[in-house]
């Protein structure tokens, strides 16, 4: 009886502290930073693969970040892609970056 109440113990001390609390971001309030200032492109070739611009954006912070929207000027109909963390795309809408992390950008 006394091994079943350690056991009962232990099972409840590994489930209590097994469980992980959601992520809880915030919206951006412009504390990130950039690997770059200005990333200039220029003309969009229709036969050969254009250059690829990588930007890295970094939180400093201690809080958990939500960016609403990573865009280019000319949104759906610009010539250029972005791809965000792996996610090819034009536009993207809440964008993570978790405290002290990072997220990189290819254009």
């Amino acid at each position: 009886m006394r091994y079943l109440y350690s056991l009962l113990l232990l099972c409840s001390i590994v489930l209590w502290s097994s469980c992980r609390n959601d992520f809880e971001t915030e919206p951006s309030t412009g504390n990130l930073q950039f690997s770059r200032d200005t990333v200039y492109l220029d003309t969009v070739f229709s036969n050969i693969g254009s250059s690829t611009y990588n930007l890295k954006v970094y939180n400093r912070s201690d809080d958990d970040i939500t960016i609403p929207t990573i865009q280019l000027a000319g949104g759906e109909s610009s010539n250029y892609r972005l791809n965000v963390d792996g996610l090819p795309g034009k536009s993207f809408e809440n964008i993570d970056i978790l405290a002290k992390d990072s997220i990189f950008g290819f254009l």
